[in-house]
């Protein structure tokens, strides 16, 4: 072997030392980036990494409940479990899919592809069970040695009159998001806002651990609804309505009930409708409020706000007279017919046989922009702050659109479009005194089973549009209307001065740009006379039967005022029907959920407590019918039954205490 001399030995030491001199470098500079990360900047990665499989959870325990005006429950939260699955940790697989197959009845291979097609750590297999029945599967489960499966608690909304009020309340989806009605406009103050809880993603942002434990332990907070809805107006109006559009074979009816003093609105219905428990199965069509969103012609109702106007500004007195032309007049190319003809009319009468060619001709005496100022001013073409989603602003054309043949038509109803809620605001404010209130749906928000009020919405006068006189001249006239004389004979209630106005309307056709053969009836009223109580309007879509208000709109507007009058004992004595010995305590819906709400106020675990406490109180039955009336007391008693219909009187009465061995009566009749 040759020696290597120095000139090679030190090439080689030169090399050498370079490469230590590297290599400490390359040390020098992990060994500082080593310390950068774990000591300098070792709070931000790992912050970073716990970014990257933590996350922050929030647990939907539960919702804010919604009332009626007399704190009556119209959408609640029920406990419920949602059961998952970890993939991963599954074992006894085939057990596992046997029997959750079975029990939530899904097919195997369906639930099979379900948990293993991807690969995934959380997988929900069904959501808001039954918690007593999803505690029995997780048993089932661990006898069969199944670990992996676990189940989380969820609240599931329930809405204990079903179809009642559906537009108004509106529902929610599985995560308890509102998604229409009340439920979606208010979302955020119904919505839990409790503790976040921790929980871990994969790579996929996918949940799939999380500590049940901290689920019960969380601060609840949100808050309750109270509507101005009264549920038994509410049920009465929808009951009513339903039968006359079946009555009368309309496509379909709408109705509003209002306090024209406050401008609360007690009840808006609509048929069809839809059960809010199953609204997946409806159309969607009939989800949105058509008080609030149908747009159409109001035709004579219109006359109402017409005639109001030019009296209010001295162009007219109800004594003045005008010649309705035998039933035919020519206003430009355009011919103008009244249903019936008539020669000389005064005012009053122009209002009480609804003559188009009498109202076009008070109203072409008036200056254009003073007749466009008051139909703004009676809020017609504006969208009212209310919390329903989907209302529409109407059409009033600008007013450099407002010729000679249009303001006759707006006159009468015709060329302008409204929806249901306006129209019922602006008519209130004529028989009112002349005040537009602002149209109210909301009483109060108040904490979750607390009285604190949050918010508390007050009557707000809007506008005012006419004066007192103006509003007892036009209520004199409206009163003559619901006579044999007038054009709603079929509104008249004997023994209470009522007041209103007919309405027909063509409807427009879209595809040939003008008016089809379809109508629209209705009928707007109030009552009691001297002061009135109740708005009541009445609508009905493309009747069969005839196309007149006063002959399909006005009955459906007569039967709401007939039950409302007895849920007030305002009707007369000797209209009641003669075993009506006692006054109507008709407090309660004819669907009561009582039990429902008490198991509910317990979690629907004191079942034990709530039969007790139907054995030793007498409820309140009154207003139901008998199968809901035995499911509340029947637990052994004797009981004596007394005609047929609806609770109207009970002995033991609500409230007091039933005796050992005593024997429950119940009194029921047809009350409509």
């Amino acid at each position: 072997m040759s020696q290597i001399d120095n000139t090679q030995w030190e090439h080689i030491k030169k090399r050498i030392l370079v490469v230590v001199i590297a290599l400490s470098l390359l040390l020098c500079y992990v060994f500082y980036h080593a310390i950068k990360v774990f000591f300098i900047n070792g709070e931000k990665y790992h912050q970073i990494a716990e970014n990257q499989y933590k996350t922050s959870l929030q647990i939907n325990k539960k919702r804010g409940t919604i009332y009626d005006s007399k704190n009556k429950p119209l959408a609640i939260s029920v406990p419920t479990e949602s059961i998952f699955v970890h993939p991963h940790l599954l074992t006894e697989k085939e057990k596992a899919l046997k029997i959750l197959s079975k029990e939530l009845k899904i097919p195997y291979d369906e639930l099979f592809r379900k948990i293993f097609s991807k690969k995934r750590y959380f997988v929900y297999l069904k959501r808001q069970l039954d918690k007593e029945f999803a505690k029995k599967l997780l048993q089932e489960l661990k006898d069969n040695g199944v670990k992996g499966v676990e189940t989380e608690p969820e609240i599931k909304r329930f809405y204990p009159n079903n179809e009642l009020a559906a537009q108004i309340i509106g529902f929610t989806g599985i995560d308890a998001q509102g998604l229409s009605g009340v439920e979606k406009y208010y979302n955020t103050i119904l919505q839990f806002k409790g503790e976040m809880i921790e929980a871990r993603k994969d790579a996929k942002r996918n949940i799939f651990d999380f500590s049940l434990d901290e689920v019960d332990n969380i601060n609840e907070q949100y808050h309750d609804i109270v509507l101005t809805i009264d549920s038994f107006i509410q049920y009465a109006t929808e009951e009513s309505l339903k039968k006359g559009v079946i009555k009368t074979g309309s496509k379909r009816g709408v109705a509003i009930v209002m306090n024209p003093s406050s401008g609360e609105i007690l009840a808006m219905a609509q048929y069809p409708t839809f059960d809010l428990n199953s609204f997946k199965t409806a159309p969607k069509y009939l989800w949105k409020s058509a008080g609030v969103s149908m747009v159409y012609e109001p035709g004579s109702t219109m006359k109402v706000m017409s005639i109001a106007a030019a009296i209010n500004n001295n162009i007219v007195k109800p004594n003045d007279e005008f010649d309705c032309e035998n039933g035919r007049t020519k206003l430009g190319r355009f011919i103008i017919r009244d249903s019936k003809p008539h020669k000389i009319l005064t005012v009053s009468d122009i209002m009480k046989v609804s003559s188009n060619i009498g109202t076009l001709k008070i109203i072409l005496k008036m200056v254009r922009d003073d007749f466009y100022n008051y139909i703004k001013g009676f809020g017609f073409g504006k969208k009212y702050d209310i919390p329903i989603p989907g209302q529409e602003i109407g059409l009033v054309q600008p007013l450099k659109r407002w010729k000679k043949v249009e303001i006759s038509n707006i006159s009468f109803g015709q060329g302008i479009g409204v929806t249901p809620l306006q129209l019922i605001t602006a008519f209130s404010s004529v028989i009112n005194g002349g005040k537009l209130m602002k149209p109210l749906l909301v009483k109060e928000i108040k904490k979750h089973d607390k009285n604190d009020i949050v918010e508390k919405f007050e009557p707000e006068i809007l506008n005012t549009i006419i004066t007192k006189k103006t509003s007892e001249t036009i209520k004199e006239m409206l009163e003559k209307v619901v006579s044999k004389e007038g054009t709603a004979p079929q509104a008249i209630i004997p023994g209470i001065r009522v007041g209103g106005k007919t309405g027909t309307a063509q409807k427009v056709d879209p595809t040939q740009k003008g008016y089809s053969d379809k109508r629209i009836a209705s009928f707007i009223g109030f009552f009691p006379y001297e002061k009135p109580l109740y708005s009541i309007l009445v609508v009905m879509d493309e009747p069969m039967t005839s196309s007149y208000g006063g002959v399909v709109a006005a009955p459906v507007f007569k039967e709401i005022a007939i039950k409302l009058l007895k849920y007030n004992h305002m009707l007369p004595k000797e209209e009641l029907l003669a075993e009506d010995e006692e006054p109507l305590f008709l407090l309660d819906l004819k669907k009561t959920f009582s039990i429902v709400e008490e198991a509910v106020k317990s979690d629907l675990t004191d079942e034990e407590n709530i039969e007790n406490s139907l054995e030793s109180t007498m409820p309140n039955l009154i207003g139901l019918d008998l199968r809901s009336a035995l499911s509340q007391v029947d637990n052994g008693r004797e009981i004596d039954l007394v005609g047929s219909g609806e609770v109207y009187k009970t002995i033991p009465v609500a409230g007091e205490k039933i005796e050992d061995n005593q024997k429950i009566q119940i009194y029921l009749k047809n009350q409509f």
